[in-house]
């Protein structure tokens, strides 16, 4: 299933009015969730366990929240040496949120499950000021400070 209907009784978000301002939850409801296809990747049989090669498919999730687009996840980055071990067949973020009707532009908030290139890879194709982890930086192999999409 593509898309989902799903009603949340409570959610945080720091933008919402009132008691949610003070860090208490407000309700939401209705909820849209969209699956993104962001391709695959071929798992070597050494990491499988089973001593067969195994595609692992790469998702994410675009949420219609009251307070923007919430992106969960952002595909996959590129390496010479990850793209050797792991032949990854890709879907550009761009690609990826036109075929559930968005663009990047559209994004209002990003959030990465953690931090390895089938989560994070696409991070660098989002406009400056999108709200992301912290310790994420495209321009550094390891963390840092940064809480923003690069611009």
């Amino acid at each position: 299933m593509d898309t989902g209907r799903f009603c949340l009784l409570w959610a945080y978000s720091p933008h919402l009015r009132g008691s949610a301002r003070r860090g208490r939850l407000a309700p939401v409801t209705d909820i849209n969730v969209r699956r993104l296809d962001f391709g695959y990747f071929i798992r070597p049989a050494a990491e499988t366990g089973t001593g067969a090669p195994r595609v692992e498919p790469c998702l994410g999730y675009l949420v219609e929240h009251p307070d923007g687009l919430l992106l969960v996840d952002t595909g996959m980055g590129a390496d010479p040496d990850v793209d050797a071990h792991y032949r990854p067949h890709r879907v550009p973020l761009p690609v990826a949120l036109k075929a559930a009707g968005a663009r990047p532009d559209d994004v209002r908030h990003v959030v990465n499950c953690h931090l390895h290139f089938d989560h994070s890879g696409g991070n660098p194709d989002l406009p400056a000021g999108r709200s992301t982890p912290s310790g994420w930086s495209s321009t550094s192999p390891g963390p840092s400070r940064t809480t923003r999409c690069p611009g």
